[in-house]
């Protein structure tokens, strides 16, 4: 299966407009990711899904189609996103652990 990934550029502050006592509280907040995976789905439309530096889930939102994924992920991470790559996986699992080799090679 084809998938698409792309490295999001280290930032030393990951959310420099939380104050420092809402950070690391359950409130819900999302690590920042480090990659970022595009799956088509089966059933129409895209999934953008996140991944932190850790490899852990950094969420995800359904778009319907990939060139709308791509621009929103521009207009999030402006120039810290890289150039999507593709990468021959079997799952979800093995498209992430390459986005995440290819990011710490970065």
């Amino acid at each position: 299966m084809r998938w698409q990934f792309a490295v999001i550029g280290l930032r030393v502050e990951p959310y420099p407009e939380v104050p420092n006592e809402l950070r690391g509280s359950p409130s819900g907040m999302m690590p920042r990711p480090r990659i970022l995976i595009l799956e088509e789905l089966s059933n129409g439309g895209v999934l953008l899904i996140g991944y932190s530096a850790e490899g852990v889930f950094a969420g995800d939102d359904w778009y319907a189609t990939r060139e709308e994924a791509e621009q929103a992920a521009s207009e999030e991470y402006g120039t810290d996103i890289c150039q999507w790559q593709e990468v021959d996986a079997p799952n979800l699992a093995s498209a992430a652990l390459r986005g995440l080799h290819a990011a710490r090679e970065l």
